[in-house]
């Protein structure tokens, strides 16, 4: 049992702010049948909707998404999808982009900036957590 508790302590602490929001925001869905996606709270949403295989939720999320669509976030929307494996809002993304290449190219040098920064704070926090 001690075991276990070790585990426990050891959860990181993306799943912990992960338990929190969906324990104050979807656990409650079934007896209200109501979730509001905006834009403070979609990134955290639809992952979690994701997880927990709620498809309602994960659609409202990516119908909201794509009425966000502009040419300064297709990249990033698309990137998001992507990575939440939402086939549909992907492909909208993909064409949203291709009709708007002329806009979205001058963000493109933006985008690519935010990415690389995250690709290395991400492999710093990794060589310097063990």
């Amino acid at each position: 049992m001690a075991e276990m508790g070790e585990t426990l302590q050891k959860t990181p602490a993306v799943a912990s702010w992960l338990c929190d929001y969906i324990e104050r925001t979807l656990m409650f869905w079934p007896s209200c049948a109501q979730v509001t996606v905006e834009e403070g709270n979609v990134q955290t949403l639809l992952p979690a909707a994701c997880l927990l295989q709620l498809a309602e939720i994960q659609e409202a999320c990516c119908e909201f998404l794509k009425r966000q669509l502009d040419p300064s976030n297709c990249l990033g929307i698309r990137a998001f999808a992507d990575t939440h494996s939402c086939r549909e809002l992907l492909r909208i993304a993909d064409k949203f982009t291709q009709h708007n290449f002329q806009e979205v190219r001058n963000y493109m040098f933006y985008f690519v900036l935010v990415l690389c920064s995250v690709s290395v704070h991400t492999e710093y926090e990794y060589l310097f957590s063990t």
